[in-house]
């Protein structure tokens, strides 16, 4: 199951939904940095998210691209570097002011894309780092 079209935000892409409202999230989904992507895992399914300056999809994974991703919650140490600051995402000079509640939210990074997820929500914010 893959989105087509991701609606864009001002702050960045949503990817996901509650499966309920046709979304492919049964659950807040969990991200983690892999080398293609991201690998994005909502209760026993698992995704990998690719996106670029153009969009994203997510596309059907399988359970060892979890395993294989794991350590690579964190951001890291690299150039614009983001970092929570309560509700506001900052990256470099840069401050994305993010809706909803901020507690629980957590970031996964890689080169391009910050990923934000929240455990009440089913979707991502993707925002990209330039």
């Amino acid at each position: 199951h893959a989105d087509d079209r991701l609606p864009v935000h001002r702050n960045g892409i949503e990817v996901g939904a509650f499966t309920g409202f046709g979304g492919a999230f049964a659950q807040p989904p969990q991200v983690r940095v892999a080398a293609a992507g991201f690998v994005v895992r909502s209760a026993d399914r698992v995704y990998l998210l690719v996106a670029d300056a153009h969009g994203a999809v997510l596309l059907p994974a399988h359970a060892d691209e979890w395993q294989q991703a794991a350590g690579n919650e964190t951001s890291g140490r690299r150039p614009n570097a983001a970092y929570l600051e309560g509700a506001r995402l900052i990256i470099g000079e840069r401050i994305v002011v993010l809706d909803g509640p901020d507690r629980g939210l957590a970031i996964v990074q890689d080169e391009h894309t910050v990923v934000i997820a929240s455990p009440y929500s089913h979707a991502l914010r993707l925002v990209a780092t330039r």
